[in-house]
């Protein structure tokens, strides 16, 4: 909808709903039975709307709200079946799925108030952004559990006669083919992700609340200082939160030195403290200015140089690097291997792991209320009971490895730093653009750098365009790219659209 308020006013509002389902992402376990597949589905919503107001002729101002829904989330239908797999790969893995989810509910929320101010040779803009994730993540890798015949020695708990009588199979012996070993129903190893009582499951598999934050600045000024040169620079500044998770349901290693200070992973000595509640995080950058300044000069009525720097805020990206929800003490994948005397049992149905309580390192029920959130900031779990606890629910207690994330204390924003230099020259019957473009990436303790820079980072590149253009036929457009990185192009550009 576009709606005309009055002479010095105009509204705008868009609604688009986006329904993806599918395809399936694991057609060769369909095979096998329909129920093995992954699916995938994305429900996605957006709304927008905007008030655009000419206060006087000099001044006006632009509100706009924005929501953005989309919820890619690749969930495996069967939920009854447990997993087979076979080391030896002689048989196809039986339903391989093994009842996993992994997705995202993403809700984006979005205010951006922009003032627009004429005066002489100078043209004002300043504004304010608002931007609040609210993101639920869910993440389980295999809920149904999985056996693995083969990959280790196996014994047979009962003598198997075979057809000949000459591949008989004696008690206590081991399989000499790793998939035999399925006949007795005698496994190598299982592995199951187990939950804690309180971790919600389901098809909210250990679901997890993530937020962030983001507020921006900003000021420029179009300064048109001579008739040939025209100077545009401005400065912006953001300020993002810490991931963090709405119940501050959160746990991350944390280095720490003799006296029990934070230290770096690498520094001699340190040890690992396991925190649950971890405050802060990681620490919170101040220091996300970004200053841009670019100068347009008229060489001649037909020919222009342009030229131009800024420095741009990368942010964290709230999948790849979450590293601090949805951990232990929520969630573990505990394994169980065959030794001569300690079989592996197996069963046909699934069968849950409920885990230990977690208690603090002075000896307390890290959940004594029952609840998740009630639990003060920074505290000491006592990972050694916790990892002792579960070796106690496994045949023969065996010692169970845990898996577990940090972040470092050094982690903070990405930046990236472009300088761009280039020629207009209108022939008339057509127009030549020569570009220039250097990026100089640089990722801090982390820090997301853009996927574009990635093989370049932290070094510098360099991209080369040149266009050739009729002025008023936008079909008829060329452009000669190349890439210090890439192969040399030439493309058609269609509909004014760029050929990178």
């Amino acid at each position: 909808m576009d709606h005309r308020v009055s002479d010095r006013a105009n509204f705008f509002g868009r609604f688009s709903l986006n329904q993806v389902r599918g395809p399936t992402t694991n057609p060769d376990q369909t095979a096998i039975d329909p129920t093995f597949g992954v699916d995938f589905f994305d429900h996605q919503r957006s709304a927008a709307l905007r008030y655009t107001r000419t206060v006087t002729p000099n001044l006006s101002f632009v509100t706009s709200f924005g929501f953005v829904r989309s919820t890619p989330v690749f969930p495996a239908a069967n939920h009854t079946d447990v997993a087979l797999t076979f080391g030896d790969g002689l048989f196809q893995s039986f339903n391989s799925a093994d009842g996993s989810l992994f997705g995202s509910y993403g809700d984006v929320y979005q205010l951006k108030h922009d003032m627009t101010y004429v005066h002489g040779k100078h043209t004002f803009k300043w504004g304010v952004e608002l931007r609040f994730n609210r993101d639920s993540t869910v993440f389980g890798t295999n809920p149904n559990g999985a056996y693995t015949f083969g990959g280790g020695t196996a014994f047979s708990p009962v003598f198997i006669s075979s057809a000949s009588g000459t591949h008989d199979i004696q008690r206590a012996i081991h399989f000499r083919i790793h998939s035999a070993a399925c006949l007795p129903r005698r496994p190598y190893s299982f592995t199951i992700t187990a939950l804690y009582r309180l971790t919600p499951g389901g098809d909210k598999f250990d679901i997890a609340a993530v937020r962030r934050e983001a507020y921006n600045f900003y000021f420029q000024d179009t300064w048109k200082a001579t008739p040939k040169l025209t100077l545009n620079y401005g400065l912006r500044y953001e300020l993002n939160s810490r991931i963090k998770e709405a119940r501050h349901r959160t746990s991350i290693l944390d280095p720490v030195d003799a006296s029990g200070k934070q230290t770096s992973f690498l520094a001699p000595g340190a040890a690992i403290s396991f925190l649950y509640n971890p405050q802060p995080v990681y620490p919170l950058d101040k220091k996300g200015f970004g200053p841009r300044l670019a100068a347009d000069y008229a060489v001649t009525p037909s020919t222009t140089l342009h030229a131009g720097g800024a420095i741009t805020t990368i942010l964290p990206n709230l999948w790849q690097d979450n590293f601090v929800t949805g951990a232990i003490p929520f969630n573990v994948q505990p394994t169980v291997t065959a030794r001569s005397g300690v079989p592996v049992p197996f069963s046909s149905t699934i069968t849950p792991i409920t885990l230990p309580e977690p208690f603090t390192t002075s000896g307390q029920l890290l959940f004594a209320s029952g609840d998740t959130s009630n639990v003060a900031a920074n505290t000491p779990v006592d990972i050694q009971r916790f990892q002792n606890d579960l070796a106690a629910l496994t045949p023969g207690n065996q010692v169970q490895p845990l898996t577990t994330s940090a972040i470092s204390r050094d982690f903070r924003n990405g930046y990236i730093g472009t300088w761009t230099a280039g020629l207009d020259r209108d022939f008339h019957i057509f127009k030549f653009q020569r570009v220039v473009r250097r990026h100089v990436g640089r990722a801090f303790a982390g820090g997301d750098i853009s996927k574009r820079l990635q093989r370049s980072e932290p070094g510098i590149r360099a991209v080369h365009e040149i266009r050739f253009f009729r002025p008023g036929n936008r079909r008829l457009q060329f452009a000669l790219h190349h890439d210090e990185q890439f192969a040399f192009d030439v493309s058609r550009v269609a509909n004014g659209r760029d050929a990178e």
